[in-house]
């Protein structure tokens, strides 16, 4: 159903349409629904209703399937951004073991060029990762506003606490996660101001 996920094929694309849309369904308040189809969100009035029935074929089940599928691919790919740090972390600490020349020479005992780039790009995924992270959470408040919108249909307010409770789950499990704690230096703005 997705594509690969595994530590050296991290798509880019996927992650960048995933985002948009945990975006997407975190901007949704009370009252609104999703038209799938064009990717909008539209008033709950008798307008909308008409339209999602007849002219767009938009319905609660289209709803729920988007969210689904995008909590889903979300939580796929964070697994892979992690298998892929962890991939980097240990090839990183495996580059320990070249021997140590002199301060000229272009092999170092140092992790080298490839130990930076390793770090570099782990980092840039530790980031790409927490973001993830950062937009699930916020997409929780949508999808709360969309349970408030479908206030009479109770098999569709309970699917959509199973998805919150699935995301709470998981981000629990990975605020445990020591490949995703990204480590925080503050920069003082006012470092170099003399006068202060």
């Amino acid at each position: 159903m997705f594509k690969d996920t595994s530590p050296d094929n991290i798509n880019m694309s996927a992650y960048n349409d995933v985002i948009s849309n945990l975006k997407f369904i975190g901007r949704i308040e009370k009252g609104q629904k999703i038209n799938t189809n064009y990717m909008l969100i539209q008033p709950d009035n008798i307008i909308t209703s008409l339209s999602r029935t007849i002219s767009n074929n938009d319905s609660r089940n289209k709803t729920f399937q988007f969210l689904k599928k995008n909590i889903d691919r979300s939580f796929e790919l964070i697994e892979g951004m992690i298998m892929r740090i962890d991939t980097l972390s240990s090839s990183s600490s495996r580059s320990h073991n070249y021997p140590r020349r002199d301060k000229g020479d272009k092999e170092r005992g140092d992790k080298g060029d490839r130990g930076k780039v390793d770090e570099g790009v782990g980092e840039l995924i530790r980031v790409n990762c927490n973001n993830m992270i950062s937009d699930l959470k916020s997409s929780i408040e949508g999808i709360e506003n969309l349970k408030n919108t479908y206030i009479t249909d109770v098999k569709f307010r309970c699917d959509m606490d199973t998805i919150i409770q699935e995301i709470n789950a998981k981000l629990m499990n990975y605020s445990k996660c020591e490949a995703l704690i990204i480590p925080y230096e503050r920069v003082d703005e006012n470092a170099d101001d003399p006068f202060i």
